[in-house]
């Protein structure tokens, strides 16, 4: 009857607000997890082991390959405004010189500015 088609209703409606929220979750330990990655990334890359270089470039992009001795990387897409900032990016960075911090807060600031306006 009407009481248990709106039961029936009421319990797809929340597994399906589980399925969300457990996506949202995923989807914010993702892009943390590859902030942290990436922050100091060139410096962790020529100073870390192989498991630490493979850990940066699959976090900025896939299939990493190399040819004529460079190295080759197809790279994700939500990644690209940042590669054609990073000029922009560094020198916003650059103008804060205080503790790291600070420059952690200014990272996230140059990147939410450069991809929210």
């Amino acid at each position: 009857m009407m009481s248990t088609r709106l039961k029936a209703e009421l319990s797809k409606l929340q597994e399906e607000r589980a399925d969300i929220m457990h996506r949202v979750k995923n989807w914010y330990e993702i892009v943390t997890e590859t902030f942290e990655k990436l922050t100091y990334a060139g410096k962790k890359f020529t100073e870390g082991d192989v498991g630490n270089k493979k850990d940066i470039l699959l976090a900025i992009g896939e299939n990493p390959f190399l040819m004529d001795r460079k190295l080759q990387i197809t790279s994700y897409k939500w990644i690209q405004p940042v590669a054609n900032n990073a000029k922009h990016i560094r020198a916003e960075l650059e103008k804060v010189r205080t503790s790291h911090q600070q420059i952690q807060k200014a990272s996230k600031e140059a990147l939410r500015l450069e991809w929210c306006g």
